[in-house]
């Protein structure tokens, strides 16, 4: 890992680590909110950007319209269209 972003813990759940190689990927946009890490990263090779987000799932109801809002605001400020959802175990 030669880059990365990163969130501090809130509470007793870890940091938040996203980690790239630079000599293959450039940073372009990094977002920080409350519950999430997100980032735009182009590649060297092609200039084709990927977006990618990880999430602390809030345990209340309140905390997960904050989780939705954070969302919303780097789809469209970054005009992010494609969405994958995914858990990882």
């Amino acid at each position: 890992m030669k880059d990365w972003g990163m969130l501090n813990s809130m509470g007793a759940a870890g940091d938040m680590l996203i980690g790239w190689r630079s000599s293959q990927w450039k940073k372009v946009v990094e977002m920080k909110g409350s519950l999430t890490l997100s980032l735009v990263l182009q590649s060297q090779l092609d200039d084709f950007e990927w977006a990618i987000t990880n999430v602390y799932w809030p345990n209340y109801a309140n905390d997960i319209q904050i989780l939705w809002t954070e969302m919303r605001s780097f789809r469209q400020s970054f005009q992010v269209f494609r969405w994958w959802q995914g858990i990882l175990m």
